[in-house]
């Protein structure tokens, strides 16, 4: 019973990894669409025209609503212990972690240049 119940956490660690890459991928390809969108100008063409103003709002809602629960992700891992994971499981977590960081910064940069503009 206990091997299963090993077996069941090690099931969602490595779950959690995908769904945490995943989300990391949705707002990688949001923000670089976002910031493509916002320096269209510099490439001669015209602004937030008419339905490009209304997708730009919604990925930016979109960004916001990925920034959020990555904090919260971040937040849970990060007052969760590590003491049940082996070395490599706790590498690959803060690999992960990393990742997650730097992507979740560039998005609140973003954000931020955006609200300050």
């Amino acid at each position: 019973m206990a091997d299963e119940t090993v077996i069941e956490a090690d099931n969602e660690e490595s779950s959690g990894f995908e769904d945490r890459e995943e989300r990391r991928d949705q707002l990688k390809a949001a923000v670089e669409f976002y910031e493509y969108m916002s320096n269209a100008e510099d490439r001669g063409i015209s602004r937030y025209e008419g339905p490009c103003r209304k997708l730009n709002s919604k990925i930016r809602t979109n960004i916001e609503k990925l920034v959020e629960a990555m904090r919260e992700q971040l937040r849970v891992l990060d007052e969760s212990p590590l003491d049940h994971l082996s070395k490599d499981d706790q590498r690959t977590r803060e690999h992960q972690r990393n990742l997650d960081v730097e992507i979740l910064e560039k998005a609140e940069l973003i954000l931020t240049r955006e609200t300050d503009s």
